[in-house]
């Protein structure tokens, strides 16, 4: 039968922090501490019977562990949540993924991090596109058509590049079709500039979308750069969403250099009001836009659900928006993106009335930079900028509470909560 070790001190989890126009917010994760303990290798070895020494007087049960497991990052790991007495069939069950082990320490005590599997799509974990293993086999002028490249570090060209595509050589983007090691290409293109290379240079695959829905990108950025398994996408469900809410948000950008997948998904979360997050008990990233709830929302009160004592409020004025400034149709996909004379185009909203002494008596401005919007992405430029100030005119709000036990499966992560409480009241007293 199933084999318990009570070695569990503590659990301390954190759920994701949905932070919509603002990114992926923060990941999930669970920290777990375990006392370490001597161990006589049963149930872990499957050849203890046949070791010439007492495993008891070898080592404890984690540092062999660690010894035995040197490969732990990224595995799965489980933490069911359930009551003494309960059927275990009936816990509930979070899924994680393993960052780090650390001890034992002074006090025989092991510490294991884990975090959600979006973690995957982390900047120094994911790249797009990935850097490329190639570099140019001779001089190259910057008259010349064609030219031959060789690869590093024992990789192949064809491994490297495909057969068509763009590159970038220095600041200069050039399109290309591949036969063998040899480029055949078309110089100076998104208005970069030609110029002349040494041998030696690198050359750098560049990432293209054109005109494609942003479902779709965010899913090839998470599954084929950010390693993120296809199963736990419910692709199905994104494109229904996306299909209503998203209409029209179809994106081309050129990528020259290696990005960051998460800053990458972060730029489209903000421009195009949506948010993903990890599912910690249905082992799904579910998709949602930032807009008015479908279902009736999940209601809890003071009387029944909070524990007394536990609510807190807060405003953020530094997040209140009163003009939303969008820059957009790139000019040069290798200058710097926060460049504003680098966008041939800019879009404005503003709301007169909360910047009037009556109000609020200030402008408070975000810029955005995209290189997602192009000249065809007047009409979505309007509707982001809208809905971001709709969203973000007044101080935002935030509140902290813990519920009953009794309603511990009431809520999570990504539902819309319907919240009354004598802190949120309007100008009579009344809860609203």
């Amino acid at each position: 039968g199933t084999v318990y070790i009570p070695s569990l001190l503590s659990v301390q989890s954190r759920p994701m922090r949905i932070e919509p126009s603002k990114g992926l917010g923060t990941r999930a994760s669970v920290k777990i501490v375990l006392q370490d303990h001597p161990s006589d290798d049963h149930q872990v070895d499957p050849y203890v019977g046949e070791r010439p020494y007492d495993p008891m007087k070898r080592g404890t049960f984690w540092t062999k562990w660690l010894a035995r497991n040197p490969y732990y990052q990224n595995r799965p790991i489980r933490v069911l949540h359930g009551y003494e007495g309960q059927p275990l069939s009936e816990y509930r069950v979070r899924h994680y993924f393993i960052e780090r082990i650390q001890g034992p320490d002074a006090t025989d005590r092991v510490t294991i991090t884990a975090k959600d599997v979006l973690k995957l799509a982390d900047d120094e974990r994911a790249q797009a596109p990935r850097p490329t293993q190639v570099v140019l086999q001779d001089d190259v002028e910057e008259d010349a058509t064609s030219f031959v490249v060789k690869p590093l570090f024992g990789t192949t060209v064809g491994a490297e590049l495909p057969a068509s595509g763009y590159v970038r050589v220095g600041k200069e983007v050039m399109k290309f079709t591949r036969s063998g090691s040899t480029l055949n290409v078309q110089r100076a293109q998104f208005n970069t500039e030609a110029e002349s290379h040494d041998a030696g240079d690198s050359v750098q695959l560049c990432l293209q979308y054109e005109g494609e829905r942003v479902q779709d990108i965010v899913y090839d950025l998470l599954v084929n750069y950010g390693n993120v398994p296809a199963g736990f996408i419910d692709k199905a469900q994104w494109d229904a969403e996306a299909n209503v809410w998203l209409a029209g948000y179809n994106l081309s950008t050129l990528i020259t250099e290696p990005t960051g997948v998460n800053k990458l998904l972060g730029e489209l979360s903000e421009q195009c009001l949506f948010f993903i997050w990890w599912d910690e008990e249905r082992q799904t990233i579910p998709w949602s836009v930032l807009r008015p709830p479908e279902d009736e929302p999940v209601s809890v009160n003071d009387f029944e659900n909070l524990v007394a004592g536990s609510i807190g409020r807060k405003d953020e004025p530094k997040d209140r928006v009163s003009q939303v400034i969008i820059y957009y149709s790139q000019i040069n996909p290798v200058e710097k993106l926060d460049e504003e004379s680098n966008f041939a185009r800019i879009r404005v909203r503003r709301d007169v009335e909360a910047e009037a002494e009556e109000q609020y008596g200030e402008t408070r401005i975000r810029k955005i930079f995209s290189r997602w919007f192009d000249a065809d992405n007047d009409a979505i430029t309007l509707s982001t900028g809208t809905r971001l100030l709709n969203a973000y005119r007044d101080n935002p709000k935030f509140i902290t509470f813990s519920l009953d036990a009794k309603d511990r499966g009431m809520l999570g992560v990504g539902h819309t909560v319907d919240f009354v409480s004598r802190f949120v009241v309007d100008d009579t007293g009344a809860p609203r």
